[in-house]
């Protein structure tokens, strides 16, 4: 999980809150490629099942719960995926608002500088 920005706001902390955000995109980025995969190797198996003739159902229901249970592990890779990708980002949510968090106290600083020199 990305760091808070209350740990450190000097260059060290915002160097990480940069690089937790630039890492949880590249997660997000890897967690669609895994779904978009998962999702055509399901597209396949589905056509393939009803390509060979497998799937015998009198009518849409039937061949439609032949299709699910023909192709459960390629379901469950799918569902996986969602998973995964949900909790990328999530993580790239929060990365975001950390890294937002931190532009906001650096724009606050530099107006409370900006003040204080305008009143000195």
């Amino acid at each position: 999980m990305p760091e808070t920005p209350e740990k450190e706001l000097g260059p060290a902390g915002i160097i990480a809150a940069y690089n937790e955000y630039i890492n949880a995109r590249a997660s997000l980025y890897g967690a669609t490629e895994q779904e978009l995969e998962a999702k055509e190797a399901l597209r396949n198996r589905e056509n393939e099942l009803l390509l060979s003739g497998a799937i015998i159902g009198k009518n849409t229901e039937a061949r439609a719960a032949e299709i699910r249970n023909g192709s459960k592990t390629e379901l469950e890779a799918v569902e996986n995926a969602r998973a995964q990708k949900a909790h990328a980002l999530l993580q790239f949510d929060i990365a975001g608002m950390n890294l937002d968090c931190i532009k906001t106290l650096i724009r606050y600083g530099e107006l409370v500088h900006k003040q204080i020199t305008v009143d000195v």
